[in-house]
Formats: structure tokens, sequence, C-alpha cells
């Protein structure tokens, strides 16, 4: 009689151990997973970017940046706001990346990147002046 408690009460608190464990399992769902609308503006595929900010050298990094002209940069945040201003360094060789300085703002990573409008450029040329000009 209590070899056969034993048997019936390890069995059943080897059950409870083994259910209690699989909580943690990863399940894979079958099908096509649909994705929810996002309320942010989609960016286009090929629309310069920002892929990288570096905020103690005041430096980011724009990928398909190489369509931009050099001049005055204005980022654009998700939600379709001016997030930051910059100026578009030289390009150096054949790359699709742009190096652009930090004149104004906080660009964060994801933010597009458009030319300044010209009225806006002569404008942030009076203020930001080149000192080898």
């Amino acid at each position: 009689m209590i070899q056969r408690l034993l048997i019936l009460s390890s069995l059943g608190l080897t059950f409870l151990l083994v259910a209690c464990g699989s909580s943690g399992e990863v399940r894979i769902k079958e099908g096509i997973q649909k994705k929810e609308p996002s309320a942010a503006n989609p960016v286009a595929s090929g629309t310069p970017i920002i892929v990288h900010t570096d905020t103690s050298a005041r430096l980011v990094t724009i990928r398909y940046g190489s369509s931009l002209p050099e001049g005055f940069l204005v980022c654009i945040n998700r939600m379709g706001r001016e997030s930051a201003l910059l100026k578009a360094l030289p390009l150096k060789g054949a790359t699709s990346l742009r190096t652009a300085e930090i004149l104004e703002g906080k660009p964060s990573v994801n933010d597009s990147v458009v030319q300044a409008s010209p009225e806006r450029s002569l404008e942030l040329g009076k203020i930001y002046r080149d000192p080898d000009a």
C-alpha cells in the first residue's frame, strides 16, 4: 500500500514538473502573419535615411546619401516633423553612404533626409559659413 502511494505520488510529481516546465517553450504558428499598419509615414525604398549617429563628433551617416547634393540637409522623423539640420560632407569614393555634420537638433536612426529648399539654404549659409571660404 505504501509502495503504491509512493509510486503514484512520484508519477504525479513528475507529471506536474513536466507540465510546469513546458510553459517556456516557443510555439510556432503556421500561416502568414499579418502586420498591423503603423501610424508612421512609410519610407520608400531608396530614400536617404540615417543609419548611424555620433553625437560626440556631431556626425551622421546617411544610406542612399549619394543621391543628395552637398549643402544643407533636413532630417524628417517618422511623424513627419523636422528633427535636425545637417550639412553634407563631400563624397569619398563610389559609395551610397554619405556623411553629414549635425548643425542643429537631434537626428535619430531611420529619420529620412531631404535637401533644404534654396531659400532655406541661403538663410542657413549666412548662419553657418564655411571657414575655408
